[in-house]
């Protein structure tokens, strides 16, 4: 990984942006977003999905659980809000660097997110596979994450897609080369330049999208999909080998084109800001409702 630091004093106990659940008999840990005031990307978000990437690296692809190391064979990316996977970046932050022009506090938190999703799309270099659930909207970083691992299992109600080209932006994270993994360049630079909203069905027919489930079935879909994967797990891990050599993720490319991204936003005008304001608003809508079933949810189990 790159620009790696480890802190002992953080444990899969002590996060607040995510949860973390560990599966020792099949090796699977749950990465549990649940980010706070909103459902995206926000710099302790970031830094919390970093802590534990570390500690997977730290402990070469192991992690503590009830005093012992156990191997992590399956990296699971899932959220616990209702309906909503992630909104991706931070738009009032963004709004806010864009409005002072502080360029630098943009090009910071846009190379943390490289940082965070580097290691998602190469299988940590470790012999893990990343997989995502994704329940509910995954949208603009939101869906660069979800397509960041390299087995995606979606609920039909879910939503996915990258809309930033409705304020003249474009997903700086590795969103083109994340969607030529599995499209053409043609398809690929087609939904990103669009702006539309794709429903988990198309993914699927597209083959962006690798499991289908019906609603309520996607943690019963990726159960299953782990159960064939273990049937051929050194083929599969072989595999993976031989896509990281023969069509290799280069982080440079993805700093590159992340300092794009930053200029990009830098030269947004007063109608494309008012545009994220707008988004903005749009999210805070969904979330109210998000709120809503979470706190029905709460009362059901109590």
């Amino acid at each position: 990984m790159n620009n790696v630091t480890y802190s002992k004093s953080v444990s899969i106990e002590n996060f607040n942006q995510i949860s973390v659940e560990i599966e020792p008999e099949q090796g699977i840990v749950w990465m549990n977003l649940q980010p706070s005031p909103r459902p995206c990307f926000n710099s302790e978000l970031i830094a919390e999905v970093r802590h534990l990437q570390t500690m997977l690296d730290y402990y070469k692809g192991k992690l503590p659980y009830k005093g012992e190391l156990v191997t992590i064979n399956y990296h699971v990316m899932d959220s616990l809000t209702p309906g909503i996977f992630n909104f991706g970046g931070d738009l009032a932050q963004f709004f806010e660097h864009i409005s002072n022009r502080d360029e630098e506090g943009m090009y910071i938190y846009a190379k943390a997110c490289i940082d965070g999703i580097y290691p998602l799309m190469t299988n940590f270099n470790l012999p893990i596979t990343t997989m995502s659930l994704v329940r509910g909207d995954a949208l603009g970083g939101g869906c660069e994450v979800a397509l960041s691992s390299s087995i995606v299992v979606a609920e039909r109600s879910a939503q996915m897609g990258f809309p930033e080209i409705l304020f003249n932006m474009f997903p700086g994270m590795g969103g083109y080369q994340l969607l030529r993994r599995k499209l053409n360049p043609s398809q690929a630079q087609e939904m990103l330049s669009n702006g539309r909203i794709y429903s988990a069905e198309e993914m699927y027919e597209m083959g962006v999208v690798d499991v289908l489930a019906d609603d309520g079935e996607g943690s019963a879909a990726l159960y299953a999909k782990i159960k064939d994967c273990e049937k051929h797990r050194k083929g599969m891990l072989a595999m993976q080998r031989v896509m990281a050599r023969v069509e290799p993720v280069d982080y440079d490319e993805l700093l590159d084109v992340c300092k794009i991204w930053v200029q990009a936003a830098m030269d947004l005008s007063e109608k494309d800001l008012r545009m994220m304001a707008r988004l903005v608003k749009a999210q805070d809508r969904k979330i109210a409702i998000a709120e809503e079933k979470m706190q029905v949810q709460n009362k059901l189990v109590a």
